[in-house]
């Protein structure tokens, strides 16, 4: 893989959360700020962002609230996905509320749409890579998903003790075969920033409340209104062997977008870890400077 280089750590104060982070390319004339997938972290750009700060650009990725080094948030609530927009507004805001590049993978893209759906004046503009919003919901099968929501939350109360696990690569291989699918390195990079080392071994730093079913999921009538709100040009770029491989795969979904720009890159769904990330970073650097 090319592009490896550290991220400089930093850390944002909000209004009721710290989210932490990393970044690259600091001093860079063109800025962009990224949001990871579900149950990654920061460190997924690893690859991506040394390639772009090469070319000018200062990339900075963050931890979403629960994952890497960000707060988890506090006992007794949900890791819902809409209340990542309140976070996302607090943070257009604390960067001075001016309009942001924004680039999201998976579960950072599609929280980036629902944003713009509502805010479009935050965006100078938005990639999303392998991502065409969330997953929608079976209107018919809503009380059955608050029986298993309530049902995990009530084992939570018993009060165990979060477990150590002794073999790191054991970890690694288990995350090579999670959701998306990931290469050795990818794995272990995105592990070393959710576990964290005592003794005996490694235990989760990421909040295992990310693992709860959610206790309601949008519809697809309520997923095409804010995709359909959506008043500016998004670019949409899919991993040739990612969960939208197919065309027929997106069609319906790209139906909504009233401007949408389509591209496609070599790799798996983490195609800004296991797949072409200079090809990426060139779509990168030419989105940035259209106006």
């Amino acid at each position: 893989m090319s592009g490896e280089q550290e991220g400089s750590p930093f850390r944002i104060e909000l209004p009721h959360s710290t989210l932490a982070g990393l970044e690259w390319g600091v001093g860079g004339s063109r800025q962009v700020i990224a949001f990871h997938g579900w149950l990654d972290n920061a460190d997924s750009f690893y690859w991506l962002g040394p390639l772009l700060a090469e070319r000018g650009i200062h990339l900075r990725a963050f931890d979403l609230p629960g994952h890497g080094h960000s707060d988890h948030r506090p006992a007794g609530e949900w890791y819902h996905m809409v209340d990542n927009l309140a976070v996302m507004d607090e943070l257009i805001s604390s960067l001075g509320g001016s309009p942001q590049w924004v680039l999201g993978h998976s579960l950072g893209g599609v929280l980036s749409l629902l944003y713009a759906s509502a805010v479009p004046e935050s965006f100078k503009g938005l990639m999303v890579l392998d991502a065409l919003g969330p997953m929608a919901g079976v209107p018919m099968q809503t009380a059955e998903g608050f029986r298993k929501a309530l049902e995990r939350q009530r084992r939570s109360r018993t009060g165990a003790v979060a477990p150590v696990y002794p073999d790191l690569d054991d970890l690694v291989r288990e995350r090579m075969k999670g959701f998306g699918g990931l290469s050795e390195a990818a794995s272990r990079r995105l592990l070393m920033r959710n576990l964290e080392q005592v003794s005996g071994g490694w235990r989760w730093r990421s909040d295992p409340r990310l693992r709860w079913p959610s206790l309601l999921r949008m519809t697809e009538e309520q997923i095409a209104n804010t995709l359909q709100s959506i008043p500016f040009e998004v670019h949409l770029v899919f991993a040739r062997q990612g969960f939208f491989a197919k065309e027929d795969m997106r069609a319906m979904r790209l139906a909504y977008f009233g401007k949408p720009v389509v591209k496609e890159v070599e790799g798996p769904h983490h195609l800004h870890m296991d797949g072409d990330v200079e090809a990426l970073a060139e779509l990168v650097d030419q989105w940035v400077t259209t106006d």
